[in-house]
């Protein structure tokens, strides 16, 4: 069983790897599965065993990102608002780095393969929602009636984008933790003030 689970992610990492090299050198549309396959040395099947397809790829196991990120937010209930969406932001930032190249790629891509921008915003759009979500739970409102939540969410969802490109711009070459950091840290005020209407109305609500 470890034999083969280590010549699954051999498999893996070099479709992977091959994709990437197929994707700079002839675009995302014109590159086919089969010459992925073809380039990292394994079968057609191989490929559709680890990814259901090409996009997929360079989207390698984003949901499994996400939930980790939320995670940080669900684990940091004692802490302010602004304290746990910084947390959540350095978190992403962990996680675009744990992704090699492939982030770096993928954005490269985006203005000649729009339907990789698009799957890139409905990522961002469930960021979003489970941040809203959790923000909601948090201080006991409806996130469909009440704007704070999300307007918490977004506001630091796009610090982090506008950072990352920013990250992207200059060639991936300063820290981009410290950037993300930094730029969430602006916020603070904002996120504070947010926070402190929100615990208004908890504290109006429990007495």
């Amino acid at each position: 069983m470890d034999l083969r689970r280590v010549r699954g992610q051999r498999n893996r990492q070099a479709l992977i790897d091959a994709a990437l090299a197929l994707f700079e050198q002839q675009g995302f549309e014109e590159t086919t599965t089969d010459q992925i396959a073809a380039r990292a040395g394994v079968a057609p099947r191989t490929l559709f065993h680890h990814f259901p397809d090409k996009e997929e790829i360079l989207f390698d196991q984003q949901s499994e990102r996400l939930e980790a990120a939320i995670n940080v937010l669900r684990t940091m209930r004692d802490k302010s608002l602004a304290e746990s969406l910084t947390a959540v932001a350095g978190a992403v930032a962990t996680s675009i780095l744990d992704q090699g190249e492939v982030f770096p790629a993928r954005a490269r891509m985006y203005g000649k393969a729009p339907a990789l921008r698009s799957r890139m915003l409905s990522i961002n759009e469930k960021w979003i929602d489970k941040v809203t979500d959790e923000v909601a739970a948090r201080y006991g409102v409806d996130a469909r009636t009440d704007p704070r939540p999300r307007i918490a969410a977004s506001i630091v969802n796009s610090t982090n984008r506008a950072t990352i490109e920013a990250w992207l711009a200059r060639g991936c070459q300063d820290d981009l933790t410290e950037m993300i950091m930094t730029s969430v840290e602006l916020l603070r005020p904002t996120l504070d003030r947010v926070e402190a209407e929100l615990m208004e109305g908890l504290n109006a609500h429990g007495t």
